[in-house]
């Protein structure tokens, strides 16, 4: 048979066929319980699912927060290893310092993977309980920080500062605060919380040191290293600055100076005579620093093909 003519091209059509879709792991979902000390339901707390930072994780895991309405919340996570914990407060209650360990796979929920890997059990709805605030809910608690220099010399003048970890879920009562060292001590006086002690100002004539410390302010006392697997009850830190090095001007002259209109260039290339008469110069007892002696330690010569001046 004698094969038929296409004479209308837009008869011929090609259905493309849709790329599929990447494969997501699937959500899991577990609900959360907020009361007051007297199992009275609390909305308006918002509860923060932070991935653990002490864990290897899947780029897609990520940090949810939820408030609660009639004192319940859901999350919808995927699967990782999570921490569990209030970042705000209802208005009127003191933050619960309470942490949950929440372990989400393709085969569920579970909790307390922090533990022991043995101990994992399934997810069991979590309360978190608020406290009304009232003058003895969050009292404060002291610690004393020392600031010496390298010697063990006591320093003042320092400025230290504890500032809340954003990390963490916090109390409305944790606050930043910095205090000036005074015969080589300060003390600070802080609520329930999780803060970063550091150095924000050294003595004048001391580097200052980038040396921080993690302090967990509970309703029990102060504990440090909290970042850490073994946290530890507070001791008595220590700041030590080291002195700045004074710059010797009795026995040595400039090895390196400016340019005739009084610029310094420090962003320019430097030429091979520039370079030698630098290290003349180091290597010299004295040298008068009036006259250029260029041309006394790398003369340049005329390039006979070229007609532009070189050095050798």
């Amino acid at each position: 048979m004698p094969k038929e003519a296409v004479t209308d091209p837009a008869r011929i059509e090609v259905a493309a066929s849709a790329a599929p879709e990447p494969t997501r792991a699937p959500d899991y979902s577990f609900r959360v319980k907020k009361t007051d000390e007297n199992g009275n339901l609390l909305s308006g707390a918002t509860l923060a699912l932070v991935p653990d930072s002490n864990y290897a994780q899947d780029p897609s895991v990520k940090s949810y927060e939820q408030t609660t309405v009639n004192g319940f919340t859901t999350f919808t996570a995927l699967p990782g290893y999570y921490i569990l914990s209030e970042k705000y407060p209802p208005e009127g209650y003191a933050a619960s310092n309470e942490q949950y360990y929440i372990l989400v796979t393709e085969s569920g929920v579970f909790m307390d993977y922090n533990i022991s890997p043995n101990y994992i059990k399934p997810y069991d709805p979590v309360t978190f309980v608020n406290k009304g605030i009232t003058a003895t809910n969050e009292p404060e608690h002291d610690f004393r920080v020392r600031k010496t220099d390298e010697n063990g010399n006591l320093l003042s003048g320092a400025i230290l500062t504890l500032i809340p970890d954003g990390n963490y879920a916090q109390s409305a009562s944790a606050k930043s605060q910095e205090a000036a060292t005074s015969d080589g001590y300060v003390t600070f006086s802080a609520a329930p919380g999780y803060y970063i002690l550091s150095e924000k100002q050294a003595p004048k004539g001391y580097n200052a040191t980038d040396v921080k410390y993690y302090i967990h302010v509970t309703d029990t006392g102060v504990f440090m290293g909290y970042n850490t697997k073994n946290p530890q009850p507070y001791q008595m830190v220590t700041f030590t600055d080291n002195t700045i090095p004074l710059l010797n001007k009795e026995d040595h002259f400039a090895y390196m100076v400016g340019y005739p209109e009084g610029t310094f260039g420090p962003s320019k290339n430097m030429t091979r005579s520039e370079a030698v008469v630098m290290f003349s110069r180091l290597l010299s007892k004295s040298i008068n620093m009036s006259v250029d002696y260029r041309n006394n330690y790398y003369r340049s010569l005329k390039c006979s093909k070229v007609g532009w001046p070189i050095s050798h």
